[in-house]
């Protein structure tokens, strides 16, 4: 068995992703890419968008599907798609130009995005390419200009356990980290510039980005694909004798699971005071992918999403005094390559994670428990520790929340 588990949280995550995320009609904005076509957008010019399209092995024809989409995560304006492209012969590269007629009231910044689908009766086979945000030249033609971001963009970095730059409008990110078992893994993966943006752009918070974090589809997306892809210099002798790298797919649950839980807390730590220039900001996964750094409710809300996506498992969100980590329902972890200690709180026993911690997975710091969050519900407080030092934040936030605990 490889890959993402399913169980029985499966149906209440798919319900969860039927949101702002999809367009009724359109394809998924995490739709996995086109296999063996590679695209990018070169030239935009009033209605009509121009772009390279190559493919380097012989294929099937296909259309390119161009949609215009408000900036950076809205309605689709309108769309269009090219003729049929012969892709008999590899190696080639196609000049494509697909004009998507303009409609009446559209304003603000929108970009392009690309598809590749085999006809216009089969759906979308994968994502290819999208532009820069643009507008239209308030002047009342269909004159087009740049279109604002939301955010400055990332800059390159090239370490040894991350490295991030850009190509064309995406991020091109590569992660390399150790599990326990002392095998280390690398794995690239490409986020979309408007998806990044349109996690910048959402509103926040402790509940909100938690919960964010266990529907997300990047999350599914990302935990997907590194437990399929990732990869490692140990070989292991195949079926047929030959030796090939191991994925995380061939390993049992366990390792799966600490495959994971080792990535994340193999990323940066670092305040937001540092980072960001900010007391305290909550990172969509998004954003914390990208940067590849967080502090402890950054990579706490990261690894909530993965473990969600991945082991289909319940989570809660651990405060303790100054401190957020997770808990994972005991039940819903499986069988792992050590033993562990489990956590007794509030009745419910959990494997403690403290994904800002690395050593033992069930380590976390000896401080007070102050309460716990999840499925909507702060179900656990202790007003004397409380009482007796939490910050400032998750005090006013605990009086602000939707339900209140009955301790102030």
């Amino acid at each position: 068995m490889g890959g993402v588990l399913v169980g029985r949280k499966s149906s209440r995550f798919a319900r969860q992703n039927l949101g702002p995320w999809t367009d009724t009609g359109s394809p998924d904005r995490v739709l996995s890419r086109a296999d063996g076509v590679h695209g990018e957008v070169f030239g935009v010019s009033e209605t009509a968008v121009t772009l390279d399209v190559s493919w380097p092995d012989a294929r099937d024809s296909f259309e390119v599907l161009v949609r215009r989409r408000q900036y950076p995560d809205g309605a689709v304006l309108g769309s269009a798609a090219s003729g049929q492209i012969h892709a008999a012969n590899p190696d080639e590269t196609r000049t494509v130009t697909v004009t998507v007629p303009r409609t009446r009231g559209e304003s603000g910044a929108w970009f392009y995005e690309v598809y590749v689908r085999s006809n216009a009766d089969e759906g979308v086979e994968g994502f290819l390419c999208e532009s820069a945000p643009l507008r239209w030249d308030s002047g009342g033609s269909d004159s087009v200009l740049s279109g604002e971001r939301v955010s400055d963009p990332k800059p390159p970095v090239d370490g040894a356990a991350f490295s991030r730059r850009r190509a064309g409008n995406e991020y091109m990110l590569s992660y390399r980290w150790a599990d326990s078992n002392r095998t280390t893994w690398t794995f690239d993966y490409r986020l979309r510039r408007s998806t990044h943006e349109a996690a910048v752009a959402r509103g926040r918070g402790y509940a909100t980005t938690y919960e964010e974090s266990l529907s997300s589809p990047i999350a599914q997306d990302f935990a997907t694909t590194l437990l399929q892809r990732a990869t490692t210099d140990d070989l292991s002798d195949g079926d047929d004798g030959a030796r090939t790298a191991t994925t995380p797919a061939s390993l049992d649950a366990g390792r799966r699971f600490d495959v994971l839980v080792q990535f994340v807390q193999a990323l940066q730590y670092a305040p937001d005071s540092e980072t960001l220039e900010a007391y305290d900001y909550h990172r969509t996964n998004e954003e914390t992918l990208v940067a590849a750094v967080g502090d402890c409710k950054d990579r706490t809300y990261l690894l909530a999403g993965l473990l969600a996506a991945a082991v289909d498992c319940e989570t809660t969100l651990l405060f303790q005094t100054g401190h957020l980590f997770l808990g994972v329902d005991i039940e819903d972890v499986p069988a792992l390559p050590y033993d562990v200690d489990p956590l007794t709180l509030g009745g419910r026993e959990f494997l403690a994670i403290d994904p800002s911690l690395r050593g033992r997975i069930d380590a976390y710091p000896d401080l007070p428990f102050v309460a716990a969050y999840s499925d909507g519900d702060w179900w656990y407080t202790d007003a004397d520790a409380i009482t007796s030092g939490i910050d400032d934040v998750v005090r006013d936030y605990l009086r602000t929340a939707d339900v209140v605990p009955q301790i102030f």
